[in-house]
């Protein structure tokens, strides 16, 4: 089965995780932390259904380039009230 990976060829994912509702625990998406080939990493969150009007998803990247210890965050957050709705991250890769 092929990894549907963003932005092009030589483009793998490092690791995946779940993003999940906080309330009932339904998978919403998945978080991804991805490499090319000259070493950049980015975070990437895919959602499997368009997100209401009243939130917002973002994916952060945590961690320092550095030392390479990184870890991709899926969040999805209230447009209102910046309530955080469904999480999930990555384990921390090396």
């Amino acid at each position: 089965m092929a990894v549907e990976v963003p932005f092009g060829a030589g483009s793998v994912v490092v690791a995946s995780a779940p993003v999940k509702g906080l309330a009932d625990g339904t998978e919403i998406g998945k978080s991804q932390l991805c490499r090319d080939t000259a070493y950049h990493y980015w975070a990437f969150v895919r959602f499997y259904s368009p997100l209401n009007s009243s939130t917002w998803g973002q994916a952060t990247l945590d961690g320092m380039s550095g030392s390479y210890t990184l870890q991709a965050v899926g969040e999805v957050t209230s447009s209102h009230t910046g309530n955080v709705y469904a999480q999930g991250w990555t384990p921390i890769t090396r």
